[in-house]
């Protein structure tokens, strides 16, 4: 399913959806494995997932050197708010494969971020297993894309209506102003200046 482009610097994405087949503990396995697992592991263990989650799966085409755009994914993974001021998450520590963020006005929430510079990918993982979101850059004959897979868990409870559109409309703008910090900012510099 297609949407119209969220902003002008970012064209047009692509998305599917794949509803639920039943309730699963699985996205919380991804927090305890990543103690002792490879990132490999984890991106297996995420794909296993799917037949449990609600799967949405963008992939927005990148407009810059995809070298460059998956450092401001890393920069993005670190300081969520920098591309999203709504996003009230900050660092706390880091972790063996990534580090963890806490949610502000939320009690105790805790986001898990994992990173890959070998497979240009980062996992994202709430602490209650209800999401994860998979984020690959990736080049296809010879273009650039941000592949992005979100699972939510289906809980069987929430009754919640999904808005592809708005998800697609949201991480559309979200990629806009990454595409625009890459092109207006010493992305090097800002890297350097983050514990990842």
């Amino acid at each position: 399913m297609a949407a119209a482009a969220a902003s002008s610097s970012i064209a047009t994405p692509h998305c599917t959806y794949t509803p639920p087949m039943k309730g699963s503990e699985a996205l919380k396995r991804l927090i305890t494995q990543s103690k002792t697992a490879k990132f490999a592991d984890l991106i297996l263990t995420f794909n296993q997932s799917k037949p449990f989650c609600h799967v949405f799966d963008f992939k927005f085409p990148l407009e810059m050197d995809p070298k460059v755009f998956v450092k401001v994914l890393y920069i993005d993974a670190r300081q969520p708010n920098k591309f999203d001021p709504s996003n009230e998450r900050e660092f706390i520590e880091k972790t063996r494969l990534g580090f963890m963020l806490k949610c502000k006005g939320e009690e105790a929430k805790r986001d898990y971020i994992f990173i890959d510079k070998e497979t240009n990918s980062t996992i994202n993982v709430d602490e209650q297993g209800l999401g994860a979101q998979l984020n690959q850059v990736v080049e296809e004959d010879g273009n650039g894309y941000i592949r992005v897979t979100v699972l939510g868990a289906n809980d069987g409870k929430s009754g919640k209506v999904v808005d592809i559109a708005g998800g697609m409309e949201c991480l559309g703008l979200h990629f806009s102003k990454m595409h625009d910090f890459a092109r207006t900012e010493d992305v090097e510099q800002a890297l350097s200046e983050l514990e990842l």
